[in-house]
């Protein structure tokens, strides 16, 4: 059960990451264009 919770958090805070950066992308592009 402790490796589950352990493997999780670093993905879930992966994903985070990804989530924003992919915002920030689409917001640039969008600035970008407009």
């Amino acid at each position: 059960m402790n490796t589950n919770i352990q493997l999780k958090s670093p993905i879930s805070l992966a994903r985070c990451i990804i989530t924003s950066l992919l915002l920030q992308l689409i917001t640039d592009c969008r600035a970008k264009s407009s």
